[in-house]
C-alpha cells in the first residue's frame, strides 16, 4: 500500500492502477490465507500514514 501511494503520488495519471494493483496483492494474502482481513485494513491504515509523512517530509524538505 505505501509503495502504490508514494508512486502514486509521483505519477498521478497511474495512481488508480496502482491503487488496484496493492488491493489486489492484499486481497490474495485473505485468500491465500496468510492473512485476516483485519491485518489488511491495519496494513492499510499503516501504509497511508507512513506515504503522507513522506510526502509531508518530501514537501518540507525541498526534494518533491
Amino acid at each position: 500500500m505505501a509503495q502504490a501511494g508514494i508512486l502514486g503520488y509521483l505519477f498521478p495519471r497511474d495512481a488508480a492502477a496502482l491503487a488496484a494493483l496493492a488491493e489486489e496483492a492484499a486481497e490474495s494474502r485473505v485468500w491465500a490465507g496468510i492473512h485476516y482481513r483485519s491485518d489488511i485494513v491495519a496494513g492499510a491504515a499503516l501504509g497511508r500514514a507512513v506515504v503522507a509523512k513522506v510526502i509531508n517530509r518530501a514537501r518540507q524538505d525541498g526534494s518533491q
